[in-house]
């Protein structure tokens, strides 16, 4: 589903969560629908999962929790 959502060209944006590793021939054949289609498409992969199929890697860890004086909780 992801594949044809990506080659269709009636959307934009295609946001896939991966939960297995992706490997690099799928991951190419993605990367074509994606072209073909004229979309922007970001595959999340879960830490530790990893792809040899990404064309770009980022990192979001999540921001530290600073404790605020004036309060009893967190502000993130």
């Amino acid at each position: 589903m992801t594949e044809e959502a990506r080659r269709s060209g009636t959307v934009p944006l295609v946001v896939t969560e991966l939960t297995k590793p992706l490997g690099l021939t799928p991951g190419r054949r993605l990367q074509l629908a994606a072209r073909d289609g004229n979309a922007t498409a970001l595959s999340i992969i879960a830490e530790g999962a990893g792809s040899n199929a990404a064309e770009t890697r980022w990192g979001n860890p999540p921001p530290p929790a600073l404790l605020h004086k004036s309060c009893k909780g967190f502000i993130f």
